[in-house]
């Protein structure tokens, strides 16, 4: 599916050190509903770890 691809590119610390933390709404959100439903254990560690401000919106 292309959002397991845009999730793990985009949340991926290697993405993020490069581009920083900056993705618009309602990608950033449309991303986390995407990996809190059904994102690999990887995706939800990285967003645990606050990438794009998701630990305040799980």
């Amino acid at each position: 599916m292309h959002l397991d691809g845009a999730a793990e590119l985009f949340f991926a610390l290697e993405w993020t050190r490069a581009q920083g933390h900056q993705l618009p709404e309602p990608l950033r959100s449309l991303l986390i509903e995407h990996i809190r439903a059904g994102g690999t254990d990887a995706m939800r560690f990285r967003m645990r770890r606050g990438y794009y401000d998701a630990q305040r919106t799980v």
